[in-house]
C-alpha cells in the first residue's frame, strides 16, 4: 500500500538506483509471501468448513453452500493468479534485484515493471476481496 509509491517516487524523482529498489522490493515481496498465503488459506478453510456445514434444505443442494465454496476458491485464487500472471514479472525484478551494483541508476525498464506489478497486484487484492463480499452475502442470505 505504501511500499509501491515510495519505490515510484524515489526511481522515478531521486534518482535512486533500480537495483537497490529491486533488492528492497524482493525484501517486500518475500514478507508478503510469508505472510499473506497462510491468512489466506486459514480464511478459505473458514469458508470452506462453512460450505460444507450448510445444511442443506430439502435434500436439495443449498445456495449458502455454493457461496462459500466460491468464497474459499476467490479468496485462494490469489496463488494460481500470482504463478499464472505475476510470476514473469516477478521474475524481471529478481533479475534486476540480482544484478551488480553498478547498473545504471535509472532504468526505463524497471519502472514499466513496478508499474505492472502493481496493476497486477491490485487485481491480485480484488480476489480475497470478492471472496469476502460472497461468503457476507451467505451470511446474509
Amino acid at each position: 500500500m505504501f511500499t509501491i509509491p515510495a519505490i515510484r517516487k524515489a526511481h522515478s524523482t531521486e534518482g535512486a538506483s533500480s537495483v537497490a529498489l529491486a533488492k528492497v522490493w524482493t525484501n517486500v515481496y518475500n514478507a508478503g509471501k510469508a505472510l499473506n498465503p497462510p491468512v489466506a488459506l486459514a480464511v478459505a478453510s473458514s469458508f470452506a468448513y462453512l460450505a460444507w456445514s450448510s445444511p442443506s434444505r430439502s435434500g436439495t443442494s443449498n445456495n449458502n453452500s455454493r457461496l462459500y465454496t466460491l468464497a474459499a476458491a476467490l479468496t485462494m485464487g490469489i496463488v494460481p493468479f500470482t504463478l499464472m500472471f505475476m510470476a514473469p514479472t516477478n521474475n524481471k525484478i529478481f533479475r534486476k534485484a540480482a544484478q551488480a551494483a553498478t547498473a545504471p541508476a535509472f532504468d526505463s525498464e524497471f519502472g514499466a515493471l513496478i508499474e505492472r506489478w502493481s496493476t497486477l497486484n491490485f487485481v491480485r487484492s480484488l480476489l480475497p476481496l470478492l471472496g469476502g463480499v460472497v461468503g457476507m452475502a451467505a451470511i446474509l442470505a
